[in-house]
């Protein structure tokens, strides 16, 4: 339950801060315009990643039909907007396709499937807005996502068993996972 409140309390959060990630000062005029469509495209794509995970399967639905509406007018605005970039469109179709997949997933009640196929979203965006300079809140937090992960799962998986203490050993790699995240 604590981790369901922690994940649920993260999409809140994502929700109250993306007016702040569209209002970035110093990304330059250039990207203003795409990084506020990214976060809008964000606004349907994180609750569709998080509840993939964790959702009923109606709820994971209904999100993936707002994901792709967002999509198409990601793609259809900005698909081809870094004529600089020979990448890009590429990027934006493997991101396409990964949607597809998990959508066509989702449609065989595959949840966690469709989960595997949308983490790699922010992984392609991630290196995409990267490699044309542009500073993208989540992408920080895609960065920790790994560690945070190896961090969160063993607790939750020990809150569920009921178990509520660590190990001298789980101690001491939680400590070093501490410490590479720190450095990310």
């Amino acid at each position: 339950m604590r981790f369901f409140t922690l994940v649920t309390g993260n999409l809140t959060l994502f929700m109250l801060l993306s007016p702040i990630m569209m209002a970035q000062p110093d990304i330059g005029v250039r990207h203003e315009a795409l990084v506020a469509d990214f976060a809008t495209f964000d606004q349907a794509y994180v609750p569709a990643l998080a509840l993939t995970k964790r959702g009923t399967l109606a709820a994971c639905r209904a999100a993936m039909e707002r994901l792709n509406v967002s999509w198409g007018k990601l793609k259809d605005k900005h698909g081809g907007s870094m004529p600089a970039d020979p990448a890009w469109a590429g990027d934006f179709d493997r991101v396409s396709g990964l949607i597809t997949r998990a959508s066509k997933r989702l449609a065989e009640n595959d949840q966690e499937g469709a989960h595997e196929l949308l983490e790699g979203v922010r992984e392609v965006f991630l290196k995409t807005r990267r490699r044309n300079g542009i500073d993208y809140y989540l992408d920080y937090l895609t960065q920790f996502h790994d560690t945070m992960e190896k961090i969160v799962m063993p607790a939750a998986a020990k809150i569920k068993a009921g178990q509520t203490s660590l190990t001298s050993a789980e101690r001491a790699e939680l400590n070093v996972l501490i410490e590479q995240a720190k450095q990310e």
